[in-house]
């Protein structure tokens, strides 16, 4: 008790003067209360506040070593082992560390926590700890697991082929893995039948990763991939039949469902590494390809969000790729694009999606900023005429061609309520700038407008105005002074 005491001296110091408090106050209400209440109490603190008050009087010495939930953010190894020497309670309900400067003693940690048969094990850093974390085999046969989450750290686990998992009650599951863990994603997901909450982050190096999650109760799904090369050839399959919220970050792979959810309202999909944007080889549309054939699968969805180096809606609609479906719960989509040639795309996809209501698109503002030509599709997708109201693009060029697009929208937006324009510039000059923000922004409020009631709302760089500011052919609006 003396080491726990000189490793944790800023508690004491506290529960000294609550002591100090009591002596001053007359009677110690809050020691009357029964033994349990106070257990519970104390497992409401971290580890170090709650071992402190073993000095407020005899009768709250040992009181601290019954608690179920522990929680440490010590850089002492000695000062955990210490804790677990003194604990007296058989069963605990949770553990959580954050991991600061030193290494702890994994093996023994995780070898307690099997023993009382915890349900909930965090760990974390609070930046990437380069130390490998030591999990041995056993942790994925601890039966009492309902939580488990092992995160900014690099992984270090002993699992082959000949170690089994066994994690029945277990919900909840986050994950940093890397190329060592081939055995254990082999058959982990598989061992965890009442999974609802999936949390995976990959460090892939190596070539080839099958990942198989198998989940029958799988409500939520997050997975972030990054790999060194390109494209890669992982393949990641996902049987979740009751999933609702799906989100996918990193590097572009193979997806695919084996059985098409029909719960999945939310996808976020986010594939901000890959095959190079302006040169997809043949392995990199044939990536594309599937994750176009992934995302039709999800024709339940209600709100996507969609970015992407490479334009994914030239393969949904590209000829050999299936059938698209038809998107009837689509309400909400956030998506990004190159040039003018990806707003014909997406046009041209929405004739699946005639139910939406909310867009926002921002284009790749580091691509090129040459464009095509516009010419406007040779039909009106259904929800543009009928049910889009909000439409917000961002990180516009501000060109007659960009304007033609905008007047396409406005001509054939009945129902539209709200069209807001964020533009930047590509110009040296702030005289320059401001002009030509000042130009587009008179001429995109000349534009004729469908929908009476449509407010037309422009953000630049210098100038924040709406077309109410547009009167008599005149902008009034204040504009900033620019040396």
């Amino acid at each position: 008790m003396e080491n726990l005491e000189k490793s944790n001296n800023g508690g004491s110091d506290r529960c000294t003067r609550l002591k100090n408090n009591h002596s001053n106050n007359g009677d110690d209400r809050l020691s009357s209360l029964p033994d349990a209440i106070l257990i519970n109490i104390l497992s409401l603190l971290s580890i170090d506040s709650a071992a402190a008050t073993s000095v407020l009087s005899r009768r709250w010495r040992h009181l601290w070593t019954e608690i179920t939930d522990l929680e440490f953010s010590s850089e002492s190894s000695a000062f955990v082992d210490c804790v677990f020497g003194q604990l007296t309670s058989p069963k605990l309900s949770s553990f959580t560390v954050i991991i600061k400067l030193v290494a702890y003693n994994w093996e023994s940690i995780f070898a307690h926590l099997c023993h009382r048969n915890v349900e909930e094990i965090k760990v974390c850093a609070e930046v990437f700890f380069p130390a490998p974390l030591y999990v041995p085999a056993s942790l994925f046969c601890c039966q009492s697991l309902v939580k488990l989450e092992l995160f900014c750290i690099d992984l270090d686990c002993t699992f082959t082929a000949n170690d089994v998992v066994n994690l029945p009650n277990l919900k909840k599951l986050g994950l940093h893995l890397q190329d060592e863990a081939r055995d254990l994603m082999k058959t982990l997901f598989k061992s965890c039948p009442m999974l609802e909450d999936l949390y995976l982050l990959f460090d892939f190096y190596e070539d080839e990763h099958f990942v198989d999650i198998a989940a029958p109760n799988l409500k939520t799904l997050f997975i972030e991939i990054t790999s060194e090369r390109e494209t890669s050839l992982d393949k990641v399959m996902i049987n979740a039949p009751k999933l609702e919220n799906l989100t996918i970050l990193g590097s572009y792979c193979f997806y695919c469902f084996v059985e098409n959810p029909t719960r999945l309202v939310k996808a976020s999909i986010d594939l901000c590494l890959g095959p190079d944007r302006n040169n997809v080889g043949m392995q990199g549309k044939e990536c594309c390809n599937e994750i176009s054939k992934f995302i039709k699968g999800m024709s339940s969805v209600s709100h996507l969000k969609l970015h992407s180096f490479v334009n994914l809606f030239t393969y949904f609609i590209s000829v050999g790729n299936g059938v698209m479906p038809m998107f009837h719960n689509f309400v909400y989509l956030d998506t990004n694009l190159g040039n003018l040639i990806g707003w014909k795309d997406l046009l041209l996809s929405l004739q699946y999606i005639p139910n939406l209501k909310h867009l926002d698109v921002s284009k790749i503002w580091f691509e090129s900023v040459e464009q095509m030509d516009w010419f406007a599709p040779e039909f009106v997708p259904e929800c543009l005429l009928s049910k889009l109201k909000i439409i917000k693009i961002k990180v516009l060029i501000e060109n007659d061609k960009e304007l033609k697009l905008l007047e396409f929208i406005l001509n054939n937006a009945i129902v539209l309520e709200e069209l807001h324009i964020h533009c930047k510039h590509y110009h040296t000059r702030k005289e320059s700038q401001l002009w030509n923000e000042y130009k587009f922004c008179e001429a995109l409020f000349k534009l004729s407008k469908s929908s009476s009631t449509c407010k037309v709302l422009f953000e630049g760089d210098f100038i924040n105005a709406s077309r109410n500011d547009f009167k008599n052919g005149v902008l009034a609006c204040q504009v900033p002074y620019v040396e």
